[in-house]
C-alpha cells in the first residue's frame, strides 16, 4: 500500500465512507483497508447522510445543469 493510498483511506473514512467503497476506489482488498483502519485507529466522523444533492455511491456533491 502506497502512502497516497494510506492518506486517501484516512480522508475517506473521516468522511464516513465504508471499507468496501474505499477498497473499490483504491483497487485494494476490503480486508486490507479494514486492517489498516484498525491498526491506525481510524474511525468515521459521522454517518454519511445522502440527499438529492449528493451521489448515493460516492457522496460527492452533485452539480445540476439546466
Amino acid at each position: 500500500m502506497t502512502n497516497n493510498q494510506k492518506q486517501s483511506i484516512k480522508e475517506m473514512r473521516g468522511a464516513g465512507i465504508g471499507y468496501k467503497k474505499i477498497a473499490q476506489a483504491l483497487d485494494l482488498p476490503p480486508g486490507t483497508v479494514q486492517s489498516f483502519c484498525r491498526r491506525e485507529n481510524i474511525t468515521t466522523s459521522e454517518p454519511v447522510v445522502y440527499d438529492e444533492n449528493h451521489c448515493r455511491q460516492c457522496g460527492k456533491t452533485l452539480i445540476q445543469t439546466d
